[in-house]
């Protein structure tokens, strides 16, 4: 019996798809689109909260309340996997793993506080304690080149690389925490 000639070779649209290179790795930016959509549903609703007028103390205050809430309610969503990933380069929670489940009531509380407008003075202090020494210990974990996982939104999968964007919201959160002190 003899074979076809067509039946020996594989087909030229599937020798493309098998020999075509992998698909480009995702694009930086992209990696950031659960941080990004979620800051940007937080700034919106502070700003629902200035319809009469705005107000930059006001609408901050606002702004923090509804971040740090809703980066605790993120990291409540699973708070065994969010220590874990958080000890990964937060000294305190890796030498005290009870911080790590206590860290995002601190965040909750602080979030409470400032939708309720109470104690601004120490609740911007409090905040910038602790980011400060969060910003610490993310630079410490950057300059050590640690390929860590970010767990600022919990440990959802989300898979955000620990970079100068999670040192950029500590500033920014900082340098908002410190208007508010200089704005009372």
């Amino acid at each position: 019996m003899s074979t076809k000639p067509c039946c020996k070779t594989k087909p030229p649209e599937l020798s493309l798809h098998i020999d075509s290179p992998p698909p480009p790795p995702l694009q930086k930016w992209s990696q950031f689109y659960p941080l990004i959509i979620t800051f940007l549903f937080v700034i919106g609703g502070a700003l629902v909260t200035q319809s009469a007028s705005f107000e930059v103390y006001d609408f901050l205050t606002n702004l923090m309340g509804i971040l740090l809430i809703t980066f605790a309610y993120l990291k409540l969503l699973n708070p065994k996997g969010f220590r874990t990933s958080f000890a990964k380069y937060d000294l305190i929670a890796f030498y005290i793993p009870v911080y790590g489940y206590i860290y995002p009531y601190i965040e909750l509380t602080l979030g409470v506080f400032y939708g309720l407008h109470l104690y601004s003075l120490v609740i911007n202090s409090i905040t910038i304690f602790f980011l400060v020494i969060n910003l610490g210990q993310v630079a410490r974990a950057l300059i050590l080149k640690k390929p860590l996982e970010c767990a600022c939104m919990g440990s959802l999968g989300f898979k955000l690389p620990l970079s100068y964007v999670t040192i950029s919201e500590d500033l920014v959160m900082i340098v908002m925490a410190g208007v508010m002190i200089g704005t009372q």
